[in-house]
């Protein structure tokens, strides 16, 4: 069985006097004009490429400044390759002259190709 039902209801109704009106309008800002659109836009386009613009500023620097570095080795690096080669050389026409000491008439750092043209022996 259900409880007993009270003596007295209390039932929710409006205020006297009625609900306050309600403003169906929507409460939105005003829209930006167009032309402070454009203006943002094409202050942030701007922006952008003025960042690309140095940044590639700042990469050409940095490769001019490498290459500046390996112009300044080159020579260097250079005569290192040419002392290799020339120890390299002696130390071939050495052991040419070791291996073919018993052949009559060879000589010794001659080509075996007939050309004019010179090529230098490979280093292995």
């Amino acid at each position: 069985m259900s409880a007993p039902l009270p003596k007295v209801f209390v039932q929710d109704l409006p205020p006297k006097g009625g609900y306050p009106l309600v403003n169906p309008k929507r409460n939105l800002p005003n829209r930006v004009s167009g032309a402070t659109m454009w203006f943002i836009g094409a202050a942030t386009v701007g922006l952008g490429l003025w960042r690309m613009m140095y940044g590639i500023r700042k990469m050409n620097e940095m490769d001019q400044e490498r290459f500046n570095c390996r112009l300044a080795m080159a020579p260097y690096l250079q005569a290192e390759e040419d002392i290799h080669y020339c120890e390299a050389e002696a130390a071939k026409l050495n052991k040419e002259r070791e291996v073919m000491k018993d052949i009559p008439g060879w000589k010794v750092g001659e080509s075996v190709y007939n050309t004019r043209k010179w090529v230098p022996r490979p280093v292995h």
